[in-house]
């Protein structure tokens, strides 16, 4: 499992292994009125707000709901960059689910990618995005698999993306009852400029958000009222989705439940076939608001 438990306000935790299949309940994916954000229609990683300001739980739709649920729930009361947790060794993704993308250090000087890290989304353009977050926790024989509910499951399918987080478009919010949505705001003390990381200077700013006391603080309901300032997206372009957040696994050579063979990891699907082509990449994008007032997109932060 990875030493690394922090890197640049990112925290880490190992839930311990996963190495038989997980059985989720049905509603987990098909379940329409929890998990929900809402998005640009044609750009569904644009989230500019949530149905409520309470965290996302996962509870029985994880392997290890309650302890993952604990850990979210905590960052939110603290503030600060992303919490991610993972199995460690992670073999086998939950039924119903696949593997959505792999990343690794591959002969320990080439980066190997699979799936969604494949995508020009994945590729370094940005200061730490979410492969190179991972990049600098796994050890070198370490392989990171992401698990996201397969494709062709649910109304329009699930989407991917680098951050940890599984999406699916539910319907136009023209289609909708919804009349106003959760959002977060951070001032501007919140956010932290960095152009040096270790040993490497960089031209772009490194922002990061700082902790805080009380999340209530930046917390807001807004009603869809056209022409509003805090609406970013023109309601008549908004989609309803549902959110979950992904599987995350690590494993390396020798970890197979097999004496003396090596097995990645296994979808949770019927059919056990390996599905990173099928997911479509979302992207990722900064790591915090590049302006103070800009939204905090979910998956960045802490939905």
């Amino acid at each position: 499992m990875p030493t690394a438990t922090e890197f640049l306000g990112y925290q880490f935790t190992n839930l311990g292994p996963l190495t038989t299949t997980y059985s989720p309940p049905p509603s987990c994916t098909t379940a329409t009125t929890d998990g929900i954000e809402f998005a640009k229609a044609d750009t569904p990683t644009f989230v500019f707000g949530w149905e409520s300001c309470s965290i996302t739980t996962m509870g029985k739709c994880h392997p290890s709901g309650s302890q993952h649920d604990k850990i979210k729930g905590q960052a939110v009361k603290t503030g600060g960059m992303a919490v991610f947790d993972y199995f460690s060794p992670g073999l086998v993704c939950p039924h119903g689910w696949t593997t959505a993308g792999k990343l690794a250090y591959g002969d320990g000087s080439t980066i190997t990618r699979e799936g969604i890290f494949t995508t020009d989304d994945a590729t370094p353009s940005y200061p730490f995005k979410g492969d190179e977050v991972w990049l600098n926790v796994l050890a070198s024989d370490e392989t990171l698999a992401i698990c996201c509910p397969s494709p062709n499951d649910h109304l329009s399918g699930w989407t991917a993306s680098t951050a940890g987080i599984c999406q699916s478009s539910i319907m136009p919010l023209t289609s909708a009852t919804y009349t106003e949505f959760c959002q977060r705001r951070l001032p501007a003390s919140l956010v932290a400029t960095y152009y040096t990381v270790g040993t490497s200077v960089y031209s772009d700013p490194i922002r990061s958000i700082r902790t805080w006391d009380n999340p209530d603080d930046y917390a807001m309901t807004v009603p869809f009222t056209t022409g509003s300032p805090m609406l970013p997206v023109d309601p008549d372009n908004v989609i309803v989705q549902k959110k979950l957040h992904a599987v995350h696994m690590v494993y390396k050579e020798g970890d197979s439940k097999e004496t003396g063979k090596t097995d990645p990891p296994s979808s949770g699907s019927d059919d056990d076939k390996n599905a990173s082509s099928g997911l479509e990449a979302t992207k990722l994008g900064p790591v915090v608001a590049v302006v103070v007032g800009v939204l905090v997109g979910a998956g960045l932060l802490l939905h």
